[in-house]
């Protein structure tokens, strides 16, 4: 949403579904660190890069512990590091539980990360493999990316927290968010 920012880029998802602030405040942040935007917290849609803007339509997907995410082309306006980076966290997600289904042409990347492949040609199931063995490319061979991104929790006493807890009253950052918590606090319409 281009007139907000991406912290209530990412509360919007929570308060339309009547969420409770208290778990906004806790939810949010966890999200920045989990997609490693914290430092972004105040930016505008049109001050981030094709791959944060990804990432922030990524949180806000991730904000109501959605059990499936549908990734329509999540790397299609991004660098191959960048792309690795957003496909890598769609694997922890995954990992923990998430349902992640990515539609992408980017075949390097589908060998790189090996999962189910579903290949759909003119509307019809072509083939479906229990992994990307049967493609002939090479999987991108770069090193995962230095600066992780599930790594980027705020730190206390940092600019970006003090930012959050000014202007939203964020009051306590969760690095290990318990979605028991959160479900008990938001009533869905």
């Amino acid at each position: 949403i281009q007139n907000m920012n991406v912290y209530d880029n990412i509360a919007y998802a929570m308060r339309v579904i009547g969420a409770r602030e208290n778990s906004i405040r806790k939810r949010v942040p966890y999200l920045l660190g989990l997609v490693g935007l914290n430092s972004k917290a105040r930016s505008k849609p049109n001050q981030l890069s094709g791959g944060e803007q990804q990432r922030v339509a990524l949180a806000r997907a991730l904000a109501n512990n959605a059990n499936m995410i549908i990734a329509d082309e999540p790397t299609g306006n991004v660098d191959p590091k960048m792309s690795y980076e957003i496909v890598d966290l769609l694997n922890h997600i995954n990992a923990d539980g998430t349902t992640v289904i990515m539609v992408t042409h980017d075949l390097h990347l589908v060998k790189t990360f090996n999962h189910r492949v579903i290949t759909i040609k003119n509307g019809v199931i072509e083939s479906d493999c229990p992994d990307a063995s049967h493609i002939d490319v090479e999987p991108y061979k770069f090193e995962k990316p230095e600066d992780s991104v599930g790594s980027y929790f705020l730190e206390e006493g940092g600019e970006d927290l003090d930012y959050l807890v000014q202007n939203y009253g964020v009051v306590d950052v969760v690095s290990d968010y318990s979605e028991d918590s959160q479900s008990e606090e938001v009533e869905a319409k």
